[in-house]
């Protein structure tokens, strides 16, 4: 494959354009709103000349990733303010913070799938498909809440009062008035009140029972006392009957009967039963008065006690509701009311659906000319690296061909001159023999001549 160099062209310049587009394109503002956007997902530029006609594709795709974000930071912003009573400074911080992420890890979804075509490419965007569909769901709910806020509150507010008016029917059950029955005594012990015993009414149950007993006997003795009197009556009066004379007038039977009249009514202790009796009424009517005015006070501090209850109650609960308590109160207004059911469905669908558009559209629309060009760019940017590397592998091993020759010539040299001064030393060695030898003959020739 040839590899052209950068600048290099084939024919005249202005018939064939540069094999890179960088070599001719000059943007006219880095800095402009469509290729802010475009950025934003990715796309290059200086490729995109090749396709003009997908320029408005990609800036909007750049400008759902930028509103998703935008949501998010909405979206995180509400449920701080609805979790934590935090400074504005905070909130905003947190939540521009948590739009950025959103944005980065909406911008990869796009960006990953740039340049992808073939079969694979609806393999790689199912799973990114499910991460949008997770990430939309948690930006979505604190803004369907949001937008429900009067009707949650307002539900709220009621499930407070009903609580508050439950507990004091609670309270009122066990500390009932007097009169009323009490509820169930296992009940009545997770309702406890500190207050002080209510007063004693045996005394007054007792003087009652005196005077009931008394009362019987009196009411007796005055039954026999009117027999007697009926009957003293009668014989005086000369009413004829069994055992009676029928003679009117003041007679021996007459005065009998009078007298054993006023005898019973002195040994009877009838005037002492009702002076006994006034004095129990008496009595009694003191300790119900007494009782009155103090079962008044204490059911006044039993209203008081259970006021403090429920303010404490009330205490305990948070100035504003949490996110969660918010959700639990949408889901029961959902399930109580079709129309709200449906609304919160639609918004939810609705901000899924925005949050998952960049993944899906590229789903359900085939590769643009961008991406088969990106394809074929990133294609041809791998070759020419696979080149490069066979071309860096066969440069590696020629130089190691070459340091491998050049330390077999230095090996050969120095074995050539260590030949040489092996070479060199035998001849000097053999040199000094031959001297050495002819030193010898020449003693040797010498040696006969002397003795002559």
């Amino acid at each position: 494959m040839a590899i052209e160099t950068v600048g290099q062209t084939t024919g005249p310049a202005d018939e064939t354009p540069p094999r890179d587009p960088r070599d001719g394109y000059r943007p006219r503002s880095a800095w402009s709103p469509g290729r802010l956007l475009r950025s934003v997902v990715g796309i290059d530029e200086v490729l995109l000349t090749r396709v003009p006609e997908e320029r408005p594709r990609y800036t909007r795709q750049g400008a759902l990733v930028v509103a998703t974000a935008v949501m998010a930071a909405l979206s995180m912003g509400y449920a701080l303010r609805s979790v934590f009573d935090a400074p504005w400074a905070v909130v905003v911080l947190i939540a521009l913070v948590w739009g950025v992420l959103i944005g980065i890890l909406d911008s990869w979804l796009v960006i990953s799938t740039n340049g992808v075509i073939g079969r694979g490419r609806r393999r790689m965007l199912l799973p990114r498909l499910l991460i949008a569909v997770v990430v939309g769901v948690i930006i979505a709910e604190p803004l369907t809440i949001r937008i429900f806020e009067s009707a949650i509150l307002q539900r709220i507010e009621q499930d407070y009062q009903e609580a508050d008016k439950t507990l004091r029917s609670d309270y009122a059950s066990c500390y009932p008035k007097a009169g009323e029955a009490a509820a169930d005594p296992v009940k009545c012990r997770e309702f406890r009140l500190n207050l002080p015993k209510p007063n004693d009414t045996d005394a007054r149950k007792a003087l009652e029972a005196t005077r009931a007993k008394l009362s019987r006997e009196f009411n007796a003795k005055q039954r026999i006392l009117a027999r007697k009197q009926r009957a003293a009556d009668l014989e005086c009066n000369g009413t004829s009957g069994a055992g009676r004379t029928g003679r009117a007038g003041e007679g021996v039977n007459c005065a009998r009967l009078r007298a054993d009249v006023n005898d019973y009514r002195t040994t009877s202790n009838i005037g002492q039963l009702s002076t006994g009796m006034a004095d129990l009424d008496a009595q009694i009517i003191e300790l119900s008065g007494t009782e009155r005015v103090s079962g008044m006070k204490y059911e006044a501090q039993v209203a008081e006690a259970i006021d403090s209850e429920v303010r404490r109650q009330d205490e305990a609960r948070p100035d504003s509701p949490g996110l969660l308590e918010r959700m639990e109160t949408l889901a029961a207004l959902s399930a109580e009311k079709d129309s709200i059911l449906l609304a919160h469905t639609f918004l939810t669908l609705l901000f899924l659906l925005i949050d998952c558009s960049p993944v899906l559209t590229k789903l359900l629309s085939r590769p643009t000319s961008y991406d088969r060009r990106l394809a074929e760019q990133l294609s041809d940017r791998e070759e020419a690296h696979t080149v490069d590397l066979d071309r860096g592998k066969r440069v590696r091993r020629d130089a190691d061909e070459v340091h491998a020759h050049q330390a077999e010539l230095k090996v050969r040299e120095h074995m050539t001159a260590a030949s040489r001064r092996a070479g060199i030393l035998d001849a000097r060695r053999e040199a000094a023999i031959r001297a050495e030898l002819g030193a010898i003959d020449a003693e040797r020739g010498s040696g006969p001549a002397g003795q002559d």
